[in-house]
């Protein structure tokens, strides 16, 4: 039960279930009602309880610890549990988060503002959303300080790319949770028609809109 698995961390983390959700900008009567079982929490509230307490959404959520391809997620993490070190070498980070990515390369600057072969020109902002939309949980090899990275299927719908502070840009944050919530098609669609504006602007030319 969510419940139980969220007064657990409180207690492993020392601090009471009423301060947590007032540390993470949740109100008593949500955790009243996941107490007494009468509704669940979103999705956006699951991402921010685990970066919280420092876990994945799957355990949160009842999956046993278990990924969906069977495999143990002992030592997985939120990435944001990771965030200094993270940080502090976004290029090496990208090297392996590349190696699980299986999506168009240039999604990653078009819809998150993170060009790959300079991560660090992102501002922090933006590389937290870019990695609370794309990145499941993710695991520190000690030994080689090697990244192990599972990424959000982009099928599903991900986290609002926005800081746990809130966006600096209300604007802009609603325009990236709605590419957030956008169908595969979608995205293609409109990474196409970014593009072509892109290349018009460059070419110092103005679109052609039809009335």
């Amino acid at each position: 039960m969510f419940y139980d698995k969220y007064v657990s961390l409180c207690a492993q983390k020392g601090v009471t279930p009423s301060a947590a959700a007032k540390e993470i900008g949740i109100n008593k009567a949500a955790v009243s009602n996941w107490k007494h079982r009468r509704n669940g929490p979103s999705d956006i509230t699951v991402q921010k309880i685990a970066d919280y307490f420092g876990v994945t959404t799957d355990y949160l959520l009842g999956a046993d610890g278990k990924r969906d391809s069977g495999e143990e997620m002992a030592g997985w993490y939120s990435p944001l549990r990771f965030w200094d070190k993270i940080n502090e070498n976004r290029s090496d980070f990208m090297h392996y988060f590349m190696q699980a990515w299986e999506y168009p390369v240039e999604d990653i600057a078009n819809l998150w503002g993170v060009p790959v072969d300079n991560p660090e020109k992102a501002t922090d902002e933006e590389f937290k959303g870019f990695l609370l939309s794309t990145v499941k949980a993710v695991r520190l090899n000690p030994e080689d300080g090697e990244w192990d990275v599972v990424i959000i299927p982009q099928t599903e719908k991900g986290p609002t790319p926005v800081s746990e502070s809130g966006p600096s840009d209300p604007v802009t944050a609603q325009i990236m949770e709605i590419i957030c919530q956008m169908s595969p098609e979608e995205k293609r669609l409109y990474l196409e028609n970014l593009r072509t504006l892109r290349l018009l602007q460059a070419q110092g030319r103005k679109p052609d809109i039809q009335e």
